[in-house]
């Protein structure tokens, strides 16, 4: 999940000028007058994006968005040949085919910064060795506090290889690994050898009315394909042999579909459906699991949707130029057409694609290339209750550590501040593209990975040390995590035969030490590769790739620590070895020993597995679930890309499957507020969205954190099956506790709800009922009025009376404002005017709000009796009580 970061840059083609920076785009030189076509992101890191125009393709590196290699087509072969119309590319990045105009392929090949052909040059006469060794180009860095430095940009090359003619006209074309390409005609579906020229007709089973209109195939599963046939439906395939594809579903509600892009991390196919509206469909259980209608973000039709490697984010591109991103299960991250901003790389997008790190997007709008970076989640795909309660988001060399977790909240409209943390540049250039990122829970520590390097941050010292790995192990770290109870950071690293679990102390650790192997005061070595861990309470949790289930519990002792082994569960008979998309591993009775239940969360799949005697039996209790944190053995919460699910009782949920009375939904008013964290203790919902302000020469693009409150919707929640008192001792402390009273009297009132329990539940306190009743009266029209006081059985002058028996006197103040619009039948006299004045003006000697409530209660009186009278009778009382000190 990401969110664009800054404003794009802008990158120039070949001879051509991109214009003001961060603009739309200047002249354009001859590549730039051909017209940007289409964008082609890398299928594997570090490999560089292709662009396509008419005339050309270009290779540009990843990082700095520099060409890198190009190929121009002559005048004749344009002729010949014809146009460029689109491009693909295999799933090892190796090969590019071009389709023209004139129904012909262009082949062309890669050649990697490894290949002969670029390590080794030759004179083009005698055949002399000129170079021997990797092309390195390099890129200077001038904004790093200490010197200039030079990061290098691999050297690639694109040779075209050959062509070919199509004579039955191309339907569709998709590249595969070893020179191989699959190909669609008017004819029939083949399978073609581009080394040897072998070309195979493929059985797909059709009947003789179907054929194949497009192949529809994700790189990040290259055995997996679907068939849009002529008829609307989809065919799925797995391609087990050279020529065998197999079919295993056609579901056939797939008809009308228009385009669809693979998800196989979550085993999803997402498509066009009537143009504005996308289909999620899960492939695996072959069900239909979501709809999301987009037309109220646009009208205009979806040309493309693409994901990112990890299946984290989808990108929708529509003809008008407006694009989105969202999570998963379609939760909007960023909406173009919500800024009134007229840049192209807002408004008139023609083409784009994402990188499969997930981290950057290529967009254009046909003459100017704007590559966005993109702010990531990293601990999404690898969930545990430490980092998913303490966010770090990561672009580049800029760290986002959220920390409002901590602090009380002095106003439910002002954002928590993110501490930004700015990795040097030295520095950045040894950990390139981070993996993983983990912040200590007293937050002293940042411990960032990318696999080979471990990196931490001390806050206190405001220095930066690198692991240094001085016992003999290889060193790829797959997830960092930190004890809840203790500065324990906990790491996962994978070596050539086996995978680690390393526990490091922290406790005494000093910014001015050596970061090495002498803070490991554990390690265990697994059989298997670890796939998942979590840390509840005292326990450490482990998930291993052969299906087996690890307990590791922690507890002082003394000055150290005892860490032991518990249990060992196999899970093997409840997944296959397709099931390789784990998230979260929670065990559910922290407190019973005994209780071996787990919850995991697989492919978005909420999975209950119920532990019986020597096996588990899987059971699904929630689809689509995006993350999922334990707040104690009974309450969870889970977002599912619309809402909060909030689980009050799991232990109800799990015995009678029946959520409404355990599950608590929050929906979330404003769709473009991401939610990424739920504050229970505070009755909160943290979200995320972008912001994009217009200033004279340039836009500003940051990151918003908006609180909102959610305490009202759990009260409503809770109060029809608990006591009005048991929930006032448990929320009372809530900060926003009175607000969440006020608010759901309000909607009660108005939607002409029970109010009967909600009413008792104010009354507990009688201070808080004379705020609540009072603030609600100023937010309701008067003609529910009436039935506030009547379910209150108050009148105006029972309240003005309680308030002044109570000292309520701010209370009082707006209560009597709000009785002089009041014109039923019992109305406040003069006098009883008069003597709420005085007392106001006495207790106001100290109190400026107080003080200003009386102003404004005068000014009421001036339009009440426009004749002036009462007015100046009560100024004359006020000052006689002023000369006699009462």
């Amino acid at each position: 999940m990401a969110w664009p970061y800054s404003t794009p840059k802008v990158a120039q083609l070949p001879g051509g000028s991109a214009g003001a920076q961060g603009g739309d785009g200047g002249a354009q030189g001859d590549a730039g007058d051909a017209g940007i076509i289409q964008i082609s992101s890398a299928n594997n890191k570090g490999q560089p994006y292709a662009i396509l125009t008419k005339n050309s393709i270009l290779l540009y590196d990843e990082a700095t968005d520099s060409v890198i290699s190009t190929h121009d087509r002559s005048h004749d072969s344009l002729e010949k040949y014809g146009v460029n119309l689109s491009m693909k590319r295999n799933y090892d990045d190796s090969l590019i085919i071009i389709q023209t105009d004139q129904n012909y392929l262009l082949i062309y090949i890669i050649l990697k910064p490894q290949d002969d052909e670029i390590l080794s040059v030759y004179h083009g006469h005698n055949g002399k060795l000129l170079q021997n060794g990797n092309v390195i180009e390099t890129k200077s860095q001038f904004f790093s506090n200490t010197e200039i430095l030079e990061e290098p940009i691999k050297k690639y090359q694109i040779r075209f290889k050959l062509f070919l003619k199509i004579s039955n006209g191309i339907i569709d074309y998709q590249p595969l690994n070893k020179l191989n390409l699959l190909l669609v005609t008017q004819i029939n579906t083949q399978l073609i050898n581009l080394e040897n020229n072998d070309n195979q007709p493929l059985d797909l089973g059709l009947s003789p009315d179907n054929h194949v209109k497009k192949i529809i195939h994700s790189c990040y599963k290259p055995h997996l394909f679907a068939f849009k046939l002529n008829n609307g439906n989809i065919l799925f395939h797995n391609r087990t042999g050279y020529l065998k594809f197999d079919k295993f579903t056609e579901p056939s509600y797939f008809q009308g579909c228009q385009n669809g892009s693979i998800n196989p991390r979550y085993k999803i196919l997402v498509f066009i459906f009537d143009y504005n509206k996308l289909i999620y469909y899960n492939y695996d259980i072959q069900q239909k699991i979501k709809e999301k209608d987009l037309s109220s973000f646009s009208s205009s039709p979806i040309t493309k949707i693409t994901w990112d490697g990890k299946g984290e984010s989808l990108i929708v591109l529509f003809q008008n130029g407006n694009w989105l991103i969202t999570s998963t299960f379609g939760s909007i991250i960023f909406n173009s057409l919500e800024y009134d901003i007229p840049k192209s790389w807002l408004t008139s997008i023609k083409t784009l694609d994402i990188v499969s790190r997930g981290d950057k997007l290529i967009l254009s709008d046909g003459n100017t290339i704007f590559p966005l970076e993109l702010i990531k989640q990293l601990y999404l795909s690898k969930q545990t209750n430490h980092n998913l309660k303490r966010p770090v988001l990561i672009q580049g060399s800029n760290v986002h550590i959220y920390t409002g977790y901590e602090m009380n909240p002095t106003s439910l409209n002002k954002p928590f501040d993110w501490n930004i943390i700015k990795i040097p540049m030295d520095i950045h250039i040894q950990i390139p593209q981070i993996t993983y990122s983990s912040i200590s829970i007293d937050g002293k520590y940042l411990a960032l990975t990318n696999e080979k390097s471990l990196l931490i941050y001390s806050f206190h010292g405001m220095e930066w040390s690198f692991y240094i790995n001085d016992y003999n192990s290889e060193l790829k770290i797959d997830q960092l995590n930190w004890f809840e109870k203790f500065n324990l950071l906990i790491v996962t690293n994978k070596t050539s035969i086996n995978s680690e679990l390393i526990i490091l102390n922290f406790r005494k650790f000093k910014h001015e030490e050596t970061f090495n192997s002498n803070l490991i005061i554990f390690k265990y070595d697994f059989d298997s590769n670890i796939k998942l861990i979590n840390s509840l309470d005292d326990d450490i949790l482990v998930f291993t790739e052969d299906n087996k289930f690890y307990q590791f519990k922690i507890l002082p002792n003394g000055i150290s620590f005892k860490i032991d082994l518990i249990k060992i569960l196999s899970i093997n008979k409840n997944f296959n070895e397709d099931d390789n998309n784990f998230h979260n591993i929670i065990k559910i009775n922290s407190k019973d020993p005994e209780n071996n239940d787990l919850l995991v969360l697989n492919n978005g799949e909420l999975l209950y597995l119920n532990y019986k005697t020597d096996r588990y039996e899987k059971n699904l209790l929630l689809d689509k679930i995006e993350y999922i944190y334990k707040i104690n053995d009974e309450e969870y919460y889970l977002f599912n890309g619309d809402s909060i699910f909030l689980i009050k009782k799991l232990s109800n949920l799990l015995t009678t499957r029946d959520p409404t009375s355990s599950i608590l939904k929050i929906s979330i008013d404003d769709e473009s507020n991401h939610p990424f964290l739920l504050i229970l203790e505070k009755g909160l919902i943290i979200s995320l969205k972008n912001s994009i302000i217009k200033k004279p020469n340039l836009e500003i693009n940051q990151l918003i954190t908006k609180n909102s409150i959610f305490l009202h919707d759990l009260i409503r929640f809770e109060i029809t099956t608990q006591s009005p008192i048991e929930i006032f001792h448990k929320y009372q402390k809530y900060k926003n506790f009175q607000y969440s009273l006020e608010l759901l009297l309000y909607q009660s009132i108005i939607n002409s709800l029970d109010i009967e329990k909600l009413i008792k539940l104010i009354k507990i306190n009688p201070s808080w009922e004379l705020n609540i009743i009072s603030k609600c009266l100023r937010k309701i029209d008067l003609k529910y009025w009436d039935l506030l006081f009547q379910n209150f059985q108050k009148t105006p002058q029972v309240l003005l009376d309680q308030c002044i028996e109570l000292k309520q006197y701010k209370t009082l103040g707006n209560l009597i404002i709000i009785f002089l619009n009041y014109t039923k039948e019992e109305t406040i006299d003069d006098d009883g005017i008069l003597k709420i004045l005085k007392i106001i003006f006495k207790e106001a000697d100290n109190d400026d709000e107080l003080y200003k409530i009386g102003v404004e209660l005068i000014g009421f009186l001036k339009k009440l009796d426009p004749s002036g009278e009462l007015l100046k009778k009560s100024l004359k009382e006020l000052k006689e009580d002023v000369k006699t000190g009462v």
